[in-house]
């Protein structure tokens, strides 16, 4: 495993200035050249050492295939299922953002490879708040209007809960266990953001306009990378009586009612098209079609 360390400490053990995997050139491995620089000059060289990383630190593409196959193996038939989904045309991904790296802004990694990964919990929360979304019909819904549709229609067993009653946890883990997604293939970019009212952000000050914005760096997957997304349904999972919900499911491509297997794809696949899986899905980012 490839934990944190100094960076003088990586230098000297042999792992050198310039390593190729990607937990080391995000987490280990940084020269210090841009940190005392101004604001502008800083960020253009964060955005060169990305450049360099997108270039030279993507994973290889046997020890994509090998990682997914032993992942894959995990899956029993007929209660789980293994499906491909690539990111679209004029879209990105990218996950783990907000992940602090010495370049800031870092991405959900599967270690020690360095692959990136969409972890099994964070599709889970993706897909039941889109299924959420989709019950009540309308565009964020507040936590409690999220969890009160998912127990009226039935459809809360599937993903369980978090719950505590007297300081005692009585919560559900969900009959659905959702492995990680990872890469089949990939290629890295850079990609920038650029808030700019920095102070209402942080400090929640009226955004007057006149701020000097700083543009932000981070990785993201081009379009045309796939992803392997695999789940497990708990033996004896039933789906709950869905006729009210029927047509508004339907519109969003969800369309069994009798097999739970095949409803948590169908779920997923709508998540990939309508909303996306990763950071920045505002923006367009994370969305996927089915690779037959």
């Amino acid at each position: 495993m490839i934990g944190p360390q100094r960076t003088t400490k990586a230098i000297a053990d042999g792992l050198g200035p310039e390593a190729t995997n990607l937990i080391q050139a995000l987490y280990l491995l940084q020269d210090n050249k841009g940190e005392d620089a101004d604001h502008d000059k800083k960020a253009e060289w964060k955005f060169r050492r990305f450049q360099w990383i997108a270039k030279n630190c993507c994973p290889d593409a046997t020890l994509l295939r090998k990682v997914a196959e032993r992942r894959a193996a995990l899956v029993p038939s007929p209660d789980g299922k293994v499906l491909k989904l690539k990111i679209v045309k004029d879209s990105s991904l990218t996950v783990g953002m907000s992940t602090s790296t010495l370049l800031e802004n870092g991405m959900a990694l599967l270690r020690p490879w360095g692959i990136p990964v969409i972890a099994g919990s964070s599709i889970k929360g993706t897909i039941s708040s889109w299924l959420s979304e989709i019950l009540i019909g309308v565009l964020n819904p507040t936590s409690k209007e999220r969890v009160r549709i998912l127990h009226s229609s039935g459809l809360w067993e599937l993903f369980g809960e978090s719950r505590k009653e007297n300081g005692a946890d009585v919560g559900f883990p969900g009959r659905v266990n959702f492995l990680d997604a990872l890469p089949l293939n990939m290629t890295l970019a850079v990609d920038v953001t650029t808030p700019h009212y920095q102070s209402w952000y942080q400090k929640l000050v009226a955004p007057l306009g006149c701020e000097n914005p700083i543009p932000v760096s981070f990785l993201c997957l081009q379009s045309g990378s796939t992803f392997q997304f695999a789940y497990v349904v708990e033996k004896g999972t039933a789906l709950p009586d869905l006729t009210a919900y029927d047509t508004t499911l339907s519109g969003m491509d969800i369309v069994e009612r009798q097999n739970p297997v095949l409803f948590i794809d169908q779920l997923i696949r709508s998540t990939a098209k309508w909303h996306g899986f990763g950071s920045q899905t505002a923006a367009g980012y994370g969305r996927m079609e089915k690779v037959e």
